[in-house]
């Protein structure tokens, strides 16, 4: 069986290692849990979720890190919502970003490792999750945006900055 760590990127899984080894000498021990998923799982999971009584939301597809090996959800031992905050202040003294900080989609379980990435950017078009990911992957273009929604300035932002910073973020595909 694999182990989830070794399913994250090279970067992500060295912060992932380092994380849990300060975690356990901090008395924060936690089991790695969800890491990288499929497109298609992760669109099975966009209903929200009880996780010790908190609902959680997921982002859709490729708009989540999981789906592109850069997060990791924990099961703290001896859970508390205090523990958890403990564990997201030593998550983001490494470099973490932390769920318990985001201001829609709170997810104290969460941990992700994205510096200078943006899913908005690298996936303008959740609908086209596998596509962008398999692109990103293996180095090519990402696919061309749908077309613009009823928010068209939202969306030719997008469609510009895909285009414009898709080849540069490209360079740092997953190895």
């Amino acid at each position: 069986m694999t182990n989830p760590v070794d399913l994250l990127t090279p970067d992500t899984r060295e912060r992932a290692i380092a994380f849990q080894t300060a975690a356990q000498a901090a008395g924060l021990a936690f089991n790695m849990g969800r890491t990288r998923v499929t497109c298609a799982a992760q669109g099975m999971s966009t209903a929200p979720v009880m996780v010790n009584g908190i609902p959680l939301k997921r982002a859709p597809g490729c708009r989540s890190w999981h789906v592109w090996g850069r997060a990791f959800d924990v099961t703290l031992q001896n859970a508390t919502p205090e523990r958890y905050a403990e564990l997201g202040a030593l998550g983001k003294s490494m470099g973490l970003a932390w769920g318990g900080d985001f201001a829609t989609n709170f997810d104290p379980i969460h941990f992700q490792y994205a510096p200078g990435l943006s899913t908005q950017i690298l996936c303008p078009d959740p609908a086209k999750c596998e596509e962008t990911v398999a692109a990103y992957e293996h180095g090519l273009p990402p696919p061309p945006p749908s077309p613009p929604s009823s928010d068209g300035a939202a969306a030719s932002f997008l469609a510009f900055a895909a285009g414009a910073i898709g080849g540069f973020l490209l360079t740092r595909r997953m190895v």
